[in-house]
């Protein structure tokens, strides 16, 4: 890991820390949105160091170029360039390098290799075509997920559980000041009927209340966290 590297990833590191700590202190939709930036710009940055360093990419066109042929597609590298123009073509990312997933999904679309799987027979013409369109769809989607346009289950699952983690504390902070609310609530409408409210002691219900409110709190946030379809509960 060279000196920039491994400043840089202190540095997002770093970033990390702090809105980890600025949402733990105040959970506002700032401090959520910044942890998951922080979160995100580390993530990014050490998927493309993982890949760097397991040499999962070419520094070049002419690297990709070399790597299709000797991988016994019938093409030439200048063939490969051309193709570079063409749409559907790997991006190239910021650094000038290609993703090898990108370039091999490719290659396998486009181009015959004898030394791979060959193609259904040219009188099924049914199954190459399909052959084809999945060809077409896993580099489709490879591409769509390096440029981002996809969120990777793994992030949405992360910001579901964050939120629910957030949104369980705001509700469990809020149970106990509506238990004492309602009390104080009952014992005002008692005294306006005339009752003596010394006989009758309703702060010993709050604990009662607040236990119900809790045990009512989980099972809702466990329903929701199924990956069921549900409605609203009405009892």
């Amino acid at each position: 890991m060279t000196e920039q590297i491994e400043t840089t990833l202190n540095t997002l590191k770093a970033n990390l820390t702090r809105a980890t700590e600025a949402m733990a202190t105040e959970s506002t939709t700032a401090t959520i949105k910044a942890y998951s930036a922080a979160k995100r710009a580390l993530d990014l940055f050490q998927a493309e160091q993982d890949q760097t360093e397991s040499g999962e990419r070419f520094k070049n066109l002419e690297q990709a170029a070399s790597w299709v042929i000797k991988e016994g597609y019938r093409v030439s590298g200048k063939t490969v360039r051309n193709h570079a123009h063409s749409a559907g073509f790997p991006k190239q990312q910021k650094d000038g390098s290609y993703l090898l997933k990108e370039i091999a999904a490719y290659a396998s679309a486009t181009w015959d290799n004898p030394a791979r799987p060959a193609l259904p027979a040219d009188g099924d013409d049914d199954h190459k075509k399909r052959y084809l369109k999945e060809q077409a769809d896993k580099l489709t989607l490879a591409n769509e997920i390096t440029r981002k346009n996809y969120i990777l289950r793994s992030e949405v699952e992360h910001r579901c559980a964050a939120a629910a983690s957030f949104l369980k504390k705001d509700l469990g902070n809020f149970g106990p000041r509506i238990c004492d609310d309602l009390v104080d609530l009952v014992s005002d409408y008692l005294r306006g009927q005339g009752l003596d409210m010394e006989d009758i002691n309703l702060q010993a219900v709050i604990p009662d209340l607040q236990e119900r409110y809790d045990k009512k709190l989980d099972a809702w946030l466990d329903r929701y966290a199924q990956s069921t379809r549900f409605g609203a509960e009405t009892e």
